[in-house]
């Protein structure tokens, strides 16, 4: 069944349960027996006989319920007494009675003041509660008896639509005066706009209509529950906390909740029953068909009345010009005559301005209508897509609707553009014809200024007379002409600000029609699937490719461009005849130039250019006649531009093939300059030849039968060839990405376990799939997807190859210039050692300045070579973007594909990865490139450049998470609380790893250390080489590195060095002879501390006598050094220039002294114990035996 057939069959069905439904609420309300087989929110409240009996039922609420009877109990047998919780509350609510209840409550002495307040607030809820219900009860009769008058209503709308539409369009009458023609022009453009203001209006309410049925369907749903709710509540005994007047007040409440729960979904569904029937009958469409009319017709009438204006204005003032002509003849006066020809060319321009504001107002009309037919096509489109989807049609529509379109966008925003002077001069004369009118709002003055000058003194009263009216009148006619010109300019302003206005919503309009269309053309396909079939029977291809008409064409077109301009074509063919016979003296000269720049003492750039020039003409000698015939075919007029397109764009590719083949092969810029492995550029060489050889003539023949194709003709051949190529393509780059023998083995073997090589497969795949991959979509259908990724992606191929060459030339000049500097510093070193030789001071100062030189030179390249790499891989990004960016936006399309078991679709997993790249590729190089190109020149020291480089990373890093969270589509407001759980919890848990956190932080702000830093710590010295996060490095003199945590630097004792300064104190202790003299040995000391170098002169050194040793006198020296750098090669230096200098003097410096004797002394005598005594005892009590047993 067609979808259309069953749509409508869904909106009978729906019509009809809408009206049963209806009447069935219709006979609830009406007979309440039938309600009580209803469902419960159809059952109405009956009102008990008791509350039929008893009109004051307010009164009754203040006892218990059970205190009401009930009708199923005779009115002569005594009343059960329930208990609370099964009482049925069925009391009617009265606004009387709330009334009633609301003064009982304002007057009962035993309630609080909160009771009152909580009381009347009950009592409120239930007035407007019990309002409700009664608006509900007036809307079900409103909407039946605007369903019923639905029919009468439809006969109306369409009257109107009929009459909108034989309605005339009024036209001026001839001879109508101006002022009447703007006055009805006025009330035109007003009922215009009323028409347009009800035109939207009704657009609105029938885009609310769906959202009001929906919302009506979900309110039926919820009512059940929320009657049920409150019958639970009325069901729910008293607790007896309460005042008996507050919980009646709560049951009035409650009560009057659920009649109107009881008369909302009569109210609501006879309102979707008339929302249906209006559907149905096409209510709102018809009106919208009646404003559409009564748009149209008033804008044409607008536009009529608008010119009619104009033309009678300009009536005007041609008149007004043969007026001021015929004055200015007329006039017995110069000065007069003067006067009346300022008025005429006054009008003369005016006139030009109004000629200027109609060309205005009819590229205004213009510009609206090319709006109306963009919003046409785009509904179309969006129409079609919806009801027959993404099909080979649609895509072949949205191909066709791109191109035009780009073109018309182009086209208004160049016009844009021009137009702003335009503008600008239109606003001065404005300006200016206002300063004119404003010089004569006191006309008097001037015309008594004017006749002092023109009248002679003895002129009569009435010639005076006569010639004051005169000028009067010459003056006036001026005053009107420069009032209507600056109106004119205002006028003028106006159409010039409102055609801006009109086409740059023309241009916004167009660029999101643009992006629509972007979004949808590469997921779309534009051919039928490629069969074995399509091939064998594609005649119309072979007949295309092979008919002679379309050769004799081309041959005719580039036949009349040589005969039009044949010094051009015999240039061309000059320079191809001399590139083709000079390729033996450019392979020559590539190998010389190849030859020069191998050599170690090559310091010259100059054969590297040359290479670059000579390799240059090499790679044209191929692609110079496509180059040529492609460019001259592509002017536009030539019946074979398309055809020319297609040959320059792959004259383009060629010469890029061609240049990274002569670039790779022996003897080449690769392998000669660059220094790239031999293997390597004989594996490019030879598999690009191969490529060019078998890929040019496929390429060109794709083009040749597309540039041919005809609307619905067939495309099998054109989409072999295209297949071929990718094909070759894929075998080209199997070969070129093998792990084996491919481009990237030798980096593998320098780098095992790195990077490249752990994913080589993954590099290989990817690049055998990719043309693989583009084979597939062609098969498919996807012939402009596959048209448009294959041109960005050879451009990226081509921004790819000129970054490595680039950085290949820069990096060949940073190595020669590196190369003449260290030249130039050995020169320099060998000199100062020639003139130092034979004074070791001077040599060693010679040898310190070395390498002093090394170290910087070594510094400058590194620098050098980081701020290119960072500042190629910028450039290569930023250039990467303007490839890819119009194609990014069907990128939006991969909303539509979610990933199963992950919240996220594949354009969000996508653009979170690219901006994980972008944002790691930026904090890894911006502080770099920022230190290079600012921090280094701007007063600071290396800490401090450090630092801001730390907290630059670590703000890029912070933004970036932001963007990928927001690509996640993450709401961080939702994430707050967990977020703020989990660090409470990790603060816990893992509160070193945040102590350290917190005090990297702390030292990258407070900088109680700072890179370069020498500090002690723990007993081991060392300088600080990075602040990390979490720890910080330090390296000891043995090159030994520490990793020590950052809190340790905040909480613990540290040493500091140079925390202020770098200067530092070194001390050298000396021990002379007894036999020196201690002045002069003072004054040989002093010379040699004042005369070392990287000793300051402030601090001055000091030279003293420290002591009197047993041999010698101790001498003690201190110095000053500006930093630790060289604190160890001066102490050296100090120690070894001291033992020289005081052994030229003849002074000895003494070496301790100990003088031994030997003497020869008797033997110790030793005698045998005697026997003991038993019972002995020592001099202090002690037995000796007991001793004795003591020391055995």
């Amino acid at each position: 069944m067609p979808r259309e057939r069953r749509t409508e069959l869904m909106l009978d069905r729906l019509r009809r349960t809408c009206f049963v439904l209806t009447w069935l609420a219709l006979l609830a309300v009406s007979f309440p027996a039938l309600a009580q087989n209803l469902p419960a929110p159809f059952q109405p409240v009956v009102p008990t006989p008791a509350a039929q009996t008893k009109p004051a039922a307010p009164a009754a609420t203040t006892l218990p319920p059970a205190a009401s009877p009930s009708p199923a109990v005779p009115a002569d047998q005594p009343m059960p007494m329930p208990p609370p919780a099964a009482v049925q509350v069925t009391e009617q609510v009265t606004k009387e009675g709330l009334d009633d209840l609301k003064s009982r409550v304002d007057a009962a002495a035993d309630l609080s003041d909160a009771q009152k307040q909580a009381a009347n607030e009950q009592i409120d809820k239930a007035k407007t509660t019990l309002a409700q219900a009664d608006e509900f009860a007036a809307n079900l009769k409103i909407s039946q008896q605007r369903t019923v008058d639905i029919e009468t209503e439809r006969q109306a709308e369409q009257a109107r639509v009929d009459a909108a539409l034989r309605e005339p369009q009024q036209h001026a009458a001839p001879y109508t005066p101006l002022p009447q023609l703007e006055q009805m022009l006025a009330s035109k453009q007003q009922e215009l706009l009323q028409a347009q203001t009800s035109l939207a209006q009704t657009e609105k309410s029938l885009a609310d209509r769906a959202a009001r049925q929906k919302a009506i369907k979900d309110r039926l749903a919820a009512i059940p529950a929320e009657v049920e709710q409150h019958k639970t509540d009325l069901a729910r005994p008293d607790p007896g906390t309460d005042p008996p007047l507050l919980v009646a007040a709560r049951r009035q409440r409650l009560q009057a909740e659920l009649e109107r729960l009881t008369n909302e979904p009569a109210a609501l569904q006879a309102e979707a029953a008339f929302l249906a029937a209006q559907e149905a009958a096409n209510l709102i469409q018809l009106r919208r068909q009646a404003l559409n009319a009564t748009v149209a017709r008033l804008k044409d009438e607008v536009e009529e009345w608008q010119r009619d204006v104009l033309r009678a204005k300009s009536s005007d003032a041609k008149t007004r010009v043969k007026l001021s002509r015929a004055e200015a003849e007329a006039a017995r006066i110069p000065q007069l005559k003067e006067l009346y020809e300022s008025n005429a060319q006054t009008v003369e321009t005016e006139i030009d301005i109004r000629d200027k504001q109609k060309q205005l107002t009819d590229e205004i009309a213009r510009t609206k209508t090319l709006r109306d037919d963009l919003t046409r096509t785009r509904k179309e489109l969006e129409t079609r897509e919806a009801s027959i989807g993404a099909t080979t049609a649609f895509g072949i529509r949205l191909r066709e609707q791109r191109k035009p379109r780009i073109a018309e966008l182009n086209s208004l925003q160049q016009q844009i553009r021009d137009r702003e002077p335009t503008l600008q001069q239109a606003q001065l004369d404005s300006i200016v014809a206002g300063e004119d009118r404003g010089k004569l709002d006191n006309l008097n003055k001037v015309i008594e200024d004017m006749l002092q000058n023109i009248s002679p003194p003895d002129a009569g009263n009435d010639d005076r007379s006569e010639l004051a009216d005169e000028v009067r009148d010459a003056y006036e006619q001026r005053q009107k002409d420069l009032t209507e010109l600056e109106s004119t300019y205002q006028s003028y302003v106006s159409a010039l600000e409102q055609l801006d206005a009109e086409q740059t919503l023309l241009v916004r309009e167009t660029l999101d029609f643009q992006t629509y269309i972007n979004q949808r053309i590469l997921w779309v396909p534009t051919n039928r699937v490629l069969t074995l079939r399509d091939v064998a029977n594609d005649a119309q291809g072979l007949q295309r490719l092979v008919d002679t008409n379309a050769w004799l064409q081309v041959w005719n077109s580039f036949k009349e461009d040589a005969f039009r301009d044949p010094a051009l074509y015999f240039l061309a063919a000059l320079v191809w005849i001399v590139l083709l016979l000079s390729q033996g003296k450019q392979r020559a000269n590539i190998r010389k130039f190849g030859q020069k720049a191998s050599s170690r003492l090559n310091t010259d750039m100059g054969p590297t250019w040359a290479a670059v020039v000579w390799t240059f003409l090499k790679t044209l000698v191929t692609p110079f006649p496509l180059l040529f015939l492609g460019w001259r075919g592509s002017e536009p007029g030539s019946g074979i531009q398309e055809l020319s397109e297609y040959v320059f764009t792959i004259s383009i590719w060629l010469w890029w093939l061609e240049m990274v083949r002569h670039v790779c092969r022996n003897g080449g810029l690769g392998p000669a300059h660059f220094q790239w492995p031999t293997r390597v550029n004989q594996v490019v060489s030879n598999q690009l030849g191969s490529f060019i050889g078998l890929a040019t003539p496929v390429v060109l023949l794709a083009a040749i039968l597309k540039s041919r194709s005809v609307e619905g003709g067939t495309d099998a051949l054109q989409r072999c060839c295209s297949i071929t190529f990718f094909l070759l393509l894929a075998y080209t780059l199997h070969r070129l990405t093998s792990h084996k023998n491919g481009i990237f083995q030798e980096w593998v073997e320098a780098h095992p376990n790195g990077w490249i090589d752990r994913l080589s497969a993954l590099w290989h795949a990817a690049a055998v799939c990719l043309p693989l991959g583009l084979a597939v979509l062609t098969i498919a259908g996807y012939s402009f997807a596959v048209e448009r990724l294959s041109i960005r992606l050879a451009q990226t191929l081509m921004l790819v190859f000129g970054a490595i060459f680039a950085r290949a030339l820069l990096f060949r000049w940073l190595t020669l210039r590196q190369r003449r500097l260290a030249v130039a510093h050995a020169r320099e070193i060998r000199a100062a050692l020639a003139e130092a030789q034979g004074q070791e001071s001077g040599s060693q100062a010679a040898v310190l300045e070395a390498q002093e030189a090394r170290t910087n030179l070594a510094d400058v390249s590194t620098q050098s070579k980081r701020l290119l790499n960072t500042t190629i891989v910028t450039l290569s990004l930023v250039w990467a973007w303007y490839i890819w960016i119009d194609v990014l936006p069907a990128l939006q399309k991969l909303d539509d594909f979610s990933i199963p078991g992950i919240p996220f679709t594949l354009s969000q997993i996508l653009a979170a990865g690219l901006k994980v790249i972008l944002f790691t590729t930026a904090a890894r190089n911006i502080p770099g490139l920022l230190e290079i190109t600012l921090l280094e020149r701007l007063p600071l020291d290396r800490s401090v450049r450090y630092a801001i480089g730390a907290i630059l990373r670590y703000a890029i890093i912070v933004l970036g998470m932001i963007a990928i969270g927001d690509s996640l589509a993450i709401e961080w407001e939702k994430l707050q609380w967990l977020v703020a759980a989990l660090t409470f919890s990790l603060g816990f848990g893992l509160q070193e790893i945040f102590a350290n956190f917190v005090s990297g932080i702390i030292m990258l702000f407070e900088q109680p250390v700072r890179v370069g830093d020498v500090v002690t710590l723990d007993n081991v010295t060392g300088s600080i080489n990075r602040i990390r996060i979490r720890s910080t490095t330090i390296v000891d003199g043995e090159r030994r590195e520490y990793i020590v945590p950052n809190k340790e630097f905040i909480t613990g004792k540290l040493l500091n060095w140079t925390l202020t300064d770098t200067i530092n104190r070194i001390g050298v202790q000396v021990g002379v002879s007894y036999d020196a003299d201690p002045q002069r040995v003072r004054e040989i000391l002093q010379k040699i501390i004042t005369t070392q170098p990287h000793v300051l002169a402030e601090p001055s050194p000091n030279v003293s006598i420290s002591s009197f040793g047993e041999s010698a006198i101790n001498f003690s020296i201190s110095a000053y050094l500006p930093s630790l750098d060289f604190r160890q090669e001066t102490t050296h230096m100090l120690y070894a220039r001291i033992y020289h200098a005081l052994r030229e003097a003849d002074i000895e410096i003494p070496f301790p002294q100990r003088d031994l004797r030997v003497r020869s002394i008797p033997p110790i005598q030793t005698s045998e114990p005697s026997a003991r005594k038993p019972g002995t005892t020592s001099a202090n009590g002690e037995s000796t035996a007991d001793l004795e047993e003591a020391f055995e």
